[in-house]
């Protein structure tokens, strides 16, 4: 069947299409690229409760994951999250281009925007506490947010070309990289379902769409 757009799906914004099935897939360039990112600081911690070392990911957000946030995320099914583990997995240039694109960082500047101080989940909550918060975090929405405008720090510049597409032209001007974050900001809002049965899916915008 047709694929539908991120952009055209009611439910979905903010994520990478699933590749098409006969996408090629990477190895040791995969590998060399995955090992890159999670040297980056905040990659160095799992987006969601903040172990260290995570070896695992979500895809449909651009997050590296612990074991046990890893769980959480493959227990909420594809529809919500798809999940790979760095190391085992075969990754597909679409996967691996999420990854770049995304971040632990830059997932955060959205899913955490308005988290308030001490309700992170830490590495060493239960089972029920971890899947609450994640369930919050990506299937509710709770602490969704635009992100905010901060052109001095580099960890939002990955943010803008998830979200915005900016070209090279628009590389290092802030006012022209914020205008494009903030209009697709309100568009992404607009998007948010509030019902409280909304589907928890969420997309990264990407060129592609069929």
């Amino acid at each position: 069947p047709r694929e539908i757009s991120a952009l055209q799906h009611p439910s979905f914004f903010f994520i990478l299409p699933p590749p098409p099935s006969s996408s090629p897939l990477m190895s040791d360039n995969a590998d060399k690229i995955l090992k890159n990112l999670l040297q980056e600081p905040a990659n160095k911690l799992c987006a969601d409760c903040g172990e260290r070392n995570p070896r695992f990911a979500s895809v449909t957000f651009g997050v590296f994951l612990c074991n046990k946030c890893f769980g959480v995320h493959r227990g909420m099914g594809t529809h919500i999250s798809r999940t790979r583990s760095v190391n085992l997995d075969k990754w597909s240039e679409e996967q691996v281009r999420a990854m770049q694109q995304g971040g632990n960082a830059a997932a955060a500047s959205v899913w955490e925007a308005t988290l308030p101080p001490g309700e992170r989940v830490s590495a060493e909550a239960d089972e029920w506490a971890r899947e609450k918060f994640i369930r919050a975090k990506y299937e509710k929405k709770k602490w969704f947010g635009q992100p905010q405008q901060n052109t001095s720090n580099p960890a939002a510049q990955p943010a803008v070309d998830l979200l915005g597409g900016v070209g090279a032209q628009d590389q290092g001007q802030g006012v022209g990289q914020h205008s494009r974050l903030q209009g697709l900001g309100v568009q992404l809002a607009k998007g948010v379902p509030h019902a409280p049965h909304q589907r928890g899916a969420v997309a990264l915008l990407s060129g592609g769409g069929e």
